[in-house]
């Protein structure tokens, strides 16, 4: 029974599930917290709700455009590229080294 469970948790399936269960909660928590925050419900709350959200999603689409997610792109693949680089250059060195001092020369 114990290695069942431990599989279904493992299971593709299980994450399908807790990921929809989870996104159901944070849209539930947030329901709550507008519907309830001050107990009632005027057409001057849903505008001020509505140019809130409005105002949020403007921000977000001038700060992510296309350009600035190609840059970002750009500049993570480059920097893992100089990291891949720069830990096989630092493994050769230090197998270098190794060599140097177990035999007493040196190759390149």
């Amino acid at each position: 029974m114990k290695n069942k469970i431990k599989a279904f948790i493992k299971s593709k399936t299980f994450k399908k599930v807790g990921t929809v269960c989870v996104a159901l909660c944070i849209m539930a928590m947030s329901c709550v917290m507008c519907f309830a925050s001050d107990g009632t419900y005027t057409p001057e709350t849903a505008e001020t709700i509505t140019s809130g959200i409005t105002e949020i999603f403007q921000g977000l689409a001038t700060t992510f455009s296309f350009a600035n997610i190609v840059k970002f792109i750009g500049v993570a693949i480059s920097a893992a590229g100089l990291l891949a680089l720069g830990w096989f250059g630092l493994r050769k060195v230090v197998r270098m080294i190794q060599i140097a001092l177990k035999k007493g020369k040196v190759s390149v």
